[in-house]
């Protein structure tokens, strides 16, 4: 907690006393860090710009943006974020299993997320109160849903940098994906992304985990290429 705060106070956001405490102030503190925008989104010649970069078409960057986040990196004033409980259990050993079970448990269940975009908002900034570094390791972001344990993949040396950048512009963001994509392995994945969902396994296993077939996340990327007019 003392090294967040004392991020936190050489940004300019006030937590209060540096005493390793979560309180008002560091709370209040957080909450505007998340929200310092300025949320600036992105421009047709900036997808055009990335896809130049890591050679694949507008099309392939724009479905993995619009599977991802709906096509907006921004909700309510901060990035888009979901918070991943079975990731902050194990980044924590599990030490908060039993007495936060909401916030802390040992396997994905999508049924246990809180209904409403604020619930799970509260939610994290309880995960962060407990443990700073994990619950921001523990959530997406942005754009892309870029967790916060690939960090260092995404071209950030620690994880309060990602968060404040992911916090600040979809252009972050846009250049994070960049980097997880390549620093990953998967842009030869997925610049074999096309009209058939079958195309996009390789890339769907790799982004999205094991379960990607029961969320249709080739599918789902698929459609979204063909929608963007994807050849």
């Amino acid at each position: 907690m003392i090294e967040f705060q004392q991020y936190l106070k050489a940004r300019g956001f006030d937590p209060g006393p540096i005493d390793g405490v979560w309180g008002r102030k560091t709370e209040a503190a957080t909450e505007a860090w998340f929200r310092a925008g300025p949320d600036t989104k992105l421009s047709e010649a900036d997808f055009r710009a990335s896809a130049q970069r890591l050679g694949v078409s507008v099309e392939h960057v724009k479905a993995v943006r619009q599977v991802e986040a709906s096509g907006d990196g921004f909700s309510n004033g901060m990035a888009k974020k979901l918070f991943e409980p079975h990731r902050f259990s194990k980044l924590t050993g599990a030490r908060f299993d039993e007495r936060w079970p909401s916030i802390s448990y040992p396997k994905w269940d999508r049924t246990k997320y809180p209904k409403t975009e604020a619930l799970r908002h509260q939610q994290h900034l309880r995960a962060i109160a407990l443990d700073p570094e994990a619950g921001l390791k523990a959530a997406s972001y942005g754009l892309f849903q870029i967790m916060g344990e690939n960090h260092k993949a995404a071209g950030f040396e620690d994880v309060f940098g990602y968060v404040q950048a992911m916090n600040r512009d979809e252009a972050a963001q846009l250049i994070a994906f960049e980097n997880f994509i390549r620093n990953s392995g998967l842009l030869p994945a997925l610049k074999k992304g096309g009209r058939m969902a079958d195309s996009w396994v390789a890339f769907a296993r790799g982004y999205n985990g094991s379960a990607f077939r029961e969320n249709r996340y080739h599918e789902k990327l698929a459609a979204a290429y063909c929608g963007f007019g994807g050849s």
